[in-house]
């Protein structure tokens, strides 16, 4: 079995591209021949193509491949509009979704396989030291994050209690001066992720929409209190451990939030929950059922 898969330039840390390179390493582990190309050129031609980004959709169906499958990781027409939503409609052989509503979405076009991510207990794990009042935010500017919101809140706590330390992250610099953020981080490594997520009281996202919350389940995997919107892709591993909010109220976010910094036993309680919950998924579980499912083509 020769697998391609179809990429764009990999931005190591992106939650799509660390799936990606996970089906990829696991399958190699595997024996299987993985080839992973983000010019669109192939040393040879595959028995297995794999889009994983609405414009490699286009490349594969051009390939000579015996089989075209597309790794769904979003609705991307809610970003990219009708050249993505098309691929959808594409004549896909199968596809690999990462959540359950994902896999609703493509099961009625073609042959759909479920993957549920894992996180690596060698990366996303509990640190010492957690910082008693400290609330982290990724500082995302797609509107899909919907950071104005997140920004908002964050400004409410502020203004409530001086006494909670605001962190943000992203891969830029701030555009301007916030002076409710006491610090922000710029371009994380991977790799120190979970020691962020871990030393900090709460990790809060305003997010409007969601492939699956990948982000979630490493903060949650590192012993760190969630408080996001209710959205789908969440649904396939939390079980009661998150603290869902509306993603338009500004202030109930900032409420959430400073409730937990505030119920120090209550929120210990979730996140054992959670942590016992996530250690159920890992890459190795993903990797054996994509296999398996890749072997029936």
């Amino acid at each position: 079995m020769r697998i391609t898969y179809f990429a764009p330039p990999i931005e190591k840390g992106h939650g799509g591209v660390t799936i990606m390179l996970e089906q990829i390493k696991y399958l190699r582990s595997q024996g299987v021949d993985v080839e992973l190309t983000v010019t669109g050129k192939t040393t040879v031609t595959p028995d297995i193509a794999i889009a994983t980004f609405w414009p490699t959709a286009y490349l594969v169906q051009k390939s000579e491949a015996r089989l075209k499958g597309y790794l769904v990781q979003h609705d991307e027409s809610v970003t990219y509009g009708i050249d993505a939503y098309n691929t959808y409609q594409m004549p896909w052989d199968f596809a690999i979704t990462i959540s359950s509503w994902l896999n609703d979405f493509m099961k009625n076009r073609t042959k759909s396989h479920l993957f549920i991510m894992g996180t690596d207990p060698l990366l996303f794990h509990p640190h010492p030291n957690k910082y008693p009042k400290q609330v982290l935010f990724f500082f995302s500017r797609s509107v899909r994050k919907n950071w104005e919101i997140g920004i908002d809140a964050l400004r409410i706590i502020k203004e409530k209690r001086n006494d909670i330390r605001t962190v943000t992250f992203d891969m830029n610099p701030l555009d301007r001066s916030y002076d409710f953020i006491d610090i922000h981080i710029v371009a994380v490594p991977y790799e120190e992720m979970s020691k962020l997520y871990s030393e900090s009281t709460v990790y809060m996202q305003s997010t409007l929409y969601e492939g699956f919350g990948g982000p979630v389940m490493e903060a949650i995997a590192s012993g760190t209190m969630v408080v996001t919107p209710d959205r789908e892709g969440n649904k396939d591993f939390d079980t009661g451990f998150i603290d869902y909010v509306s993603p338009y109220d500004s202030e109930e976010i900032a409420n959430h939030c400073i409730y937990w910094i505030d119920h120090p036993e209550e929120r210990k309680k979730r996140e054992l929950q959670g942590i016992k919950k996530v250690k159920n998924f890992t890459w190795e579980k993903a990797g054996k059922k994509l296999l398996k499912f890749l072997k029936t083509l």
